[in-house]
C-alpha cells in the first residue's frame, strides 16, 4: 500500500516532470526510459519461470526494490548538476532495474497471499486489496502534484524515497520482531 500511496505517484508525476521539465530530455528519450521499465517488468517475470519461489528469493528481490528506491533518492541530489545524457542513461538502467525488481517480487508476492488466503475468502480479500490500493494512486498523485508546486523536485524525490524506505524498514523489523515474540 506504501507503494500505491508514496512510489507510484512519485513515478507517475513527479519523475516524468523532473525528466521532462527540470532535466529537460526530450519525450522519445522518455519514451525510451518508460520502455525499460516495461522491459524489465518482461526480464523479471521470465527469470521467475526458472527460479523458485521460495520465501528467501521474494526477501532477495524484496530488498532489490529497496535498492532501486534509494538509487533514485540518492541521484534526485544531483538533479540539474550532472548532464541530461547522464540523466538520461541512469534513469534508463533504474527503470529497467526497476522493472526487474518489480516483477522478482510481486510475482512470489502474490503466490504466497493465494496461499496463505482461505480460498473462499480469495475474491473479497484480492478485491479489497486491489480497491485500497488503487484508490490511494489518485490521492498520492493529487498530493505529489500540489507538492511539486511548493517544493524543490529533487527535495520533493528524496522525501518521498526516504519516507518509503523509513516506512518500509520499520514495517519489516517489526515483522522481524512479531515472529521472535511467542
Amino acid at each position: 500500500m506504501i507503494i500505491n500511496f508514496l512510489m507510484a505517484p512519485l513515478a507517475m508525476t513527479v519523475i516524468p516532470f523532473a525528466l521532462l521539465k527540470v532535466i529537460n530530455i526530450s519525450e522519445w528519450q522518455y519514451g525510451v526510459i518508460n520502455f525499460a521499465e516495461i522491459f524489465g517488468l518482461l526480464i523479471g517475470s521470465a527469470i521467475m519461470l526458472k527460479v523458485s519461489h521460495s520465501q528467501k528469493n521474494i526477501k532477495l528481490y524484496y530488498q532489490g526494490e529497496i535498492i532501486c528506491i534509494f538509487i533514485q533518492g540518492f541521484i534526485a541530489l544531483f538533479l540539474g548538476v550532472i548532464g541530461k545524457t547522464y540523466y538520461f542513461y541512469i534513469f534508463l538502467t533504474l527503470n529497467f532495474l526497476a522493472g526487474s525488481f518489480n516483477s522478482l517480487s510481486l510475482i512470489p508476492l502474490s503466490t504466497q497471499l493465494k496461499s496463505k488466503v482461505n480460498p473462499t475468502l480469495q475474491g473479497r480479500f484480492f478485491a479489497s486489496l486491489s480497491f485500497f490500493g488503487g484508490i490511494l494512486v489518485p490521492f498520492g498523485n493529487y498530493l505529489l502534484g500540489l507538492l511539486t508546486v511548493y517544493v524543490n523536485t529533487a527535495i520533493l524525490i528524496i522525501m518521498v524515497s526516504s519516507i518509503t524506505l523509513f516506512l518500509i524498514g520499520t514495517l519489516n523489523f517489526s515483522e522481524k520482531l512479531n515472529k521472535k515474540i511467542p
